[in-house]
């Protein structure tokens, strides 16, 4: 990550795959399996999380008819740093991916500019989920 971002990783993945669909698991988390076990493969999905599992100081989601709309920081609903690509939305991810001058990219910088071409990703949040993002020796307690 000296000269890139998630958006490489990605990249070299999606060159490397060739599924018609995709599960994008940031490799920080701890989860149990009802969390990643309510995707419908028929539709691109993210994993969000509105009672505080995920830390305050990670990007949420904007939620509307329970699609996400918007990423960012500061929103208090969460977004689990887990999503599913099929469809439009996986064709659009590997053409942002494709795109060296965006090698910097983070993922949920990914998900708005699919979602501003016109993208849509339903908004999950498994009611048996745990899931919990590990970034130091501290969050393992």
């Amino acid at each position: 990550y000296e000269d890139t971002n998630t958006t490489e990783s990605l990249r070299l993945s999606l060159n490397n795959s060739v599924s018609d669909s995709v599960l994008i698991i940031h490799g920080d988390l701890v989860f149990n399996p009802a969390t990643i076990q309510c995707f419908d493969r028929t539709q691109s999905s993210v994993i969000v999380d509105s009672v505080g599992q995920i830390r305050d100081d990670e990007t949420g989601v904007t939620i509307v008819n329970q699609e996400a709309t918007f990423f960012a920081y500061g929103l208090s609903c969460k977004w689990g740093q887990i999503a599913y690509f099929v469809g439009k939305e996986l064709h659009l991810l590997k053409k942002i991916c494709s795109d060296r001058n965006k090698s910097k990219m983070y993922t949920f910088e990914i998900l708005n500019e699919i979602i501003q071409l016109g993208g849509k990703f339903k908004s999950i949040e498994p009611r048996n989920m745990k899931i919990y993002e590990v970034d130091g020796l501290k969050d393992l307690r």
